[in-house]
């Protein structure tokens, strides 16, 4: 009845409709049978339609632990043992870079087991940026931009991390003797350059061997002191569109889970690895 008065009256709507009938059923005594069924068949179904509850938050994975977990080297600057040789206090770590640095990529090659993204299932080189992303390339190295960053500039297979005008003044890297990951930590300024051993954006970035994980992908983010823009861009993507995205936010964990051949991603904010070793 009430989509028939619906388009009779030219209404927006059928709750409209509904209204319509209801002001005049009070006005001239029509019958209230139909109002009755109308909000117990049609009404209630409807305005659950219209109206959806909050989408659920999806479970971690049963490897993950909910919650915050800081870098390993800490949130702020990490302790050296000699300055430009030696890596933080734990031993195994390689210096890469100390001096401020600007519109440049360093890169992790030789990687003892291979990660993929978007089909490519063989990447052993990762290129971390200046501009505070990684890409995923086996060849030369990359052209590192520092503005107009988004999910399908620059043309690479690529994970934002809260992307943007950015320098790092100090790099490590850290492969497991047993080969199960394989780990980076950045500390940089949220400018054109920077004091080495005064960081304000830090992240320990992790990649764990596909094999341990049924040939899924994941990958820990540590995030620490974070000065970025709020509405940097935060994102797994291939050279132009995002499989998925999060925000960025000074000490928070993340998890990066993809499927074996790293077509399909889900980020988990608010979690890290359980035990995975460091």
């Amino acid at each position: 009845m009430f989509k028939t008065l619906k388009r009779s009256l030219d209404i927006d709507n059928v709750w409209d409709a509904f209204l319509f009938y209801q002001r005049r059923a009070v006005k001239f005594g029509f019958p209230v049978q139909s109002l009755n069924l109308y909000r117990k068949f049609y009404y209630a179904p409807y305005r659950e339609r219209i109206t959806p509850g909050p989408s659920p938050t999806p479970t971690i994975p049963s490897y993950c632990t909910s919650g915050y977990k800081e870098p390993v080297f800490g949130a702020g600057g990490a302790t050296w043992l000699n300055s430009g040789d030696n890596a933080p206090t734990n031993a195994g770590w390689t210096v890469v870079n100390e001096g401020s640095r600007y519109n440049q990529s360093k890169d992790f090659t030789n990687v003892a087991f291979a990660v993929a993204l978007d089909g490519t299932t063989n990447y052993q080189t990762f290129y971390f940026t200046t501009s505070t992303y990684l890409v995923f390339k086996n060849g030369p190295a990359p052209t590192t931009i520092s503005t107009g960053i988004s999910e399908s500039n620059p043309s690479e297979d690529k994970i934002l991390l809260g992307a943007g005008d950015h320098s790092y003044q100090r790099l490590w890297t850290l492969t497991n003797p047993s080969y199960d990951y394989a780990r980076f930590r950045y500390e940089g300024t949220a400018a054109t350059s920077g004091t080495p051993g005064s960081p304000t954006i830090v992240y320990e970035f992790t990649i764990f061997n596909p094999a341990n994980y049924s040939g899924s992908q994941v990958i820990e983010v540590l995030m620490g002191n974070n000065s970025a823009s709020s509405s940097a861009p935060f994102l797994v993507a291939n050279t132009s569109s995002s499989y998925a995205s999060s925000t960025v936010d000074p000490n928070t964990s993340y998890v990066f889970v993809g499927n074996s051949t790293g077509t399909s991603w889900t980020i988990y904010k608010n979690a890290y690895i359980t035990s995975p070793g460091y």
